[in-house]
């Protein structure tokens, strides 16, 4: 068997710095180290060959093995006592199909379809791969792996077309049943372009509980909020039965308030809302009765966002006065009052939900929650000595 030949000048001289790194060669016949650290196994040369350094020293390749990680199809022969660690510029070129592009600062490597595999940067007269980071990792799986693309996307746990691509992967993946059963996502909701224009044109309404009981028996709250004006009414229930004659009545009475028809209500489809009462009302009135589909919140947008500010209000009221949560009732009240005269992003000019509605917002009555107050007892009801 011929000797293998490497050149590298003065290697001897520069050995500790160039320890750990690989140097293209463009006089070796072949891959070849002394760190064994870097095979994933190797196998005994027999007979062995001799490798002629530079300075005709000649070193003996005992044996041969393959890339530690990922594995590499080209043979690597292992050197003892050769310092450093070289990469053949022709097996790069002719058995990887690569091309290489030098100058006098550095280089890159590149693959058939012209993409930049690795780079090279010159240390005194020699080029170092430069394995960091992406270099590295497009070094290891590009320029010596030969693996199929759909292996390595099984390998990398499914990782996506635009991954392996930057890896230095090519050609075609193949439809992988498994990544949408792993992957698939909703998809997502088109933003709405148009809003109502009038008063009650469409009320948004949602259930929340049950919570902890009230003292005077609450569990459930009933929200409605007005999408034009974005005016929010509450309802605390003992229990969802009164869901639907709560709704009647708060109809009912908006409609006596602001001489406005009421076009069209919306909810998330919940059975409260199917009660025979309330559906012949709706159909009477010419009353649309919008459903959104099941699982799909993001439909009734509206009413989930205002139970979301409504309960971070109640809940840091009652944190902030160290109240019972057996008072939630009373804090949500309160919480749509405030929100009721605070101005809201959706509405010009800092408009309140209150201006836009209009009704009047009066912010003198706004105390902290939980504040001491005192009531006066009538005075019948006491003698003239008794605290009044």
């Amino acid at each position: 068997m011929e000797p293998w030949n490497a050149c590298a000048q003065n290697i001897k001289l520069i050995e500790h710095a160039l320890k750990g790194k690989w140097i293209l060669d463009s006089g070796a016949t072949n891959h070849m180290t002394g760190n064994t650290e870097l095979l994933d196994g190797t196998t005994c040369l027999v007979p062995s060959i001799s490798v002629y350094l530079g300075n005709n020293e000649k070193l003996m390749a005992t044996r041969i093995g393959s890339f530690k990680s990922p594995k590499i199809s080209i043979p690597l022969l292992v050197v003892p006592g050769l310092n450093v660690s070289l990469i053949s510029r022709a097996s790069v070129c002719a058995d990887l199909q690569c091309w290489i592009v030098l100058n006098g600062t550095g280089g890159y490597i590149y693959d058939k379809g012209r993409s930049k595999l690795c780079l090279l940067r010159t240390l005194g007269n020699l080029f170092i791969l430069v394995l960091g980071s992406q270099s590295k990792s497009r070094c290891l799986v590009t320029l010596f792996s030969k693996g199929n693309i759909n292996i390595w996307h099984r390998r990398l746990g499914h990782a996506s077309v635009e991954t392996l691509r930057k890896l230095g992967f090519h050609g075609d993946l193949d439809d992988c049943h498994i990544c949408p059963q792993g992957k698939l996502k909703h998809s997502k909701f088109a933003r709405r372009t148009s809003y109502a224009q009038q008063l009650l044109e469409r009320v948004h309404s949602d259930v929340m509980g049950p919570f902890i009981e009230g003292y005077w028996g609450e569990k459930y709250c009933l929200l409605f909020i007005d999408e034009m004006s974005r005016k929010p009414f509450i309802k605390t229930l003992k229990s969802r039965s009164e869901v639907a004659a709560a709704t009647l009545e708060l109809i009912k009475k908006e409609r006596r308030r602001t001489q406005a028809s009421l076009v069209y209500l919306r909810n998330d489809g919940a059975k409260d809302y199917e009660t025979k009462v309330l559906q012949d009302f709706l159909r009477q009135e010419g009353i649309s009765h919008e459903v959104t589909e099941t699982y799909c919140p993001q439909l009734n947008g509206l009413a989930e966002r205002l139970n979301l500010s409504i309960m971070d209000k109640v809940r840091c009221m009652l944190i902030d006065a160290n109240l019972t949560p057996k008072l939630w009732p009373y804090a949500a009240h309160y919480a749509v009052l405030i929100y009721n005269n605070l101005p809201h992003s959706a509405l010009d000019n800092h408009k309140t939900p209150n201006d836009a509605y209009a009704d009047s917002s009066d912010s003198s009555k706004l105390y902290v929650f939980g504040s001491i107050s005192y009531a006066l007892q009538p005075s019948k009801l006491l003698h003239k000595l008794e605290e009044r």
